[in-house]
């Protein structure tokens, strides 16, 4: 977790939701032919709400838009951090690789290169720790950007499909009055936020499950969460069209700026397929960064004596008093026990 407002914050969830507010208020901005208000309040107010809106985005978008990928070793997909380690892979060399492998082993005690089953497994957890080396020691600015543009990318085609939707709603503003549709809009009005209710509560159900030991369980358990956000994704996107129609309808736009409503919608459509690629980009290079700069900065720990470490000291004997002497003095009759023991040394 990202306890302070940082990069992370700032490219994930500030950009992307003032971007979607931009979006929405582009109607009523090419009807007014006029900017957005710039006190001091309204901006405070933008700020809040960008940074809510770009927060539940990107909850979403999380479940919804993949973040693994299927690797050389294996069909199944795998997080990026997981695959680009795998012998195959190009990204970094095999002495790389090798000299990664041998510092994760020291810092963590466990194997990540390898084809076997357990080193492929360990590379999650792993990762985690090496990026957590990284913060620890205040070298993770890099990382740390590469994670909030991966994040702000995702927010920004999140943000412009939903944006998508809106404009389509208004557009159809222009040619379909609610007198003409009915009951059709509230219905479908009504249907999308109850489907998107009873979808979250599909989605709280199954995040609420603690996580089962067996993979092909997890696998399930987060496909079944991956489907619960689609549907809830889907009915909010009907939704968000019918907030762009009703506010086409509430409040009637000259009917100039329809064409720059649809022609801003083809544009928002290639922008968010253009930014999610941007996004497996600098996932990738958020993945690597970890990685290389953990074996760069990596430094052993210094030895330290075992717990059971025994300190011998040698006193010497008065002088005048010879070596049988000294040795007489180390094994002598024990009368209690009518034997033989050993004089104890110092620190034992």
């Amino acid at each position: 977790m990202i306890d302070r407002f940082n990069f992370y914050d700032i490219y994930g969830d500030v950009l992307p939701g003032t971007l979607l507010i931009g979006i929405f208020w582009l109607p009523f901005g090419l009807a007014s032919t006029s900017l957005p208000s710039s006190e001091i309040s309204s901006t405070l107010l933008l700020l809040v709400l960008a940074y809510i809106a770009g927060h539940l985005m990107q909850m979403v978008a999380l479940a919804v838009v993949p973040s693994k990928v299927r690797g050389t070793q294996s069909k199944k997909l795998r997080e990026r951090s997981s695959v680009i380690l795998d012998t195959k892979d190009t990204v970094f060399t095999p002495e790389f690789k090798a000299i990664l492998g041998k510092q994760i082993s020291a810092a963590f005690g466990v194997q990540i290169i390898g084809n076997d089953a357990n080193a492929i497994l360990n590379r999650d957890t792993a990762f985690f720790q090496a990026r957590t080396y990284l913060l620890l020691n205040k070298n993770a600015g890099y990382v740390e950007q590469y994670e909030g543009l991966y994040a702000m990318m995702r927010g920004f085609a999140s943000a412009f499909i939903v944006g998508c939707a809106y404009l389509v709603g208004w557009g159809l503003s222009f040619h379909w009055s609610i007198a003409g549709m009915g009951r059709a809009v509230w219905v479908v009005m009504a249907a999308s936020i109850a489907g998107a209710l009873i979808a979250t509560g599909f989605t709280v159900y199954f995040e609420a499950q603690l996580r089962p030991a067996d993979e092909e369980a997890c696998e399930r358990l987060d496909e079944r969460k991956k489907v619960s956000y689609l549907w809830v994704s889907g009915c909010m996107l009907f939704f968000v069209a019918g907030v762009g129609y009703f506010l086409g309808t509430w409040k009637p736009a000259p009917a100039r700026i329809e064409f720059f409503l649809w022609a801003a919608l083809p544009m928002a459509l290639i922008s968010s397929i253009r930014c999610l690629h941007a996004y497996s980009d600098w996932a990738e290079k958020f993945a690597e960064g970890v990685w290389r700069d953990f074996s760069a900065s990596y430094t052993p720990a210094p030895p330290t004596p075992g717990a059971g470490a025994q300190v011998s000291t040698q006193t010497e004997a008065p002088s005048g008093v010879s070596h049988a002497h000294q040795g007489a003095a180390k094994t002598t009759p024990s009368p209690a026990h009518g034997g033989v023991h050993s004089a104890h040394k110092p620190g034992q």
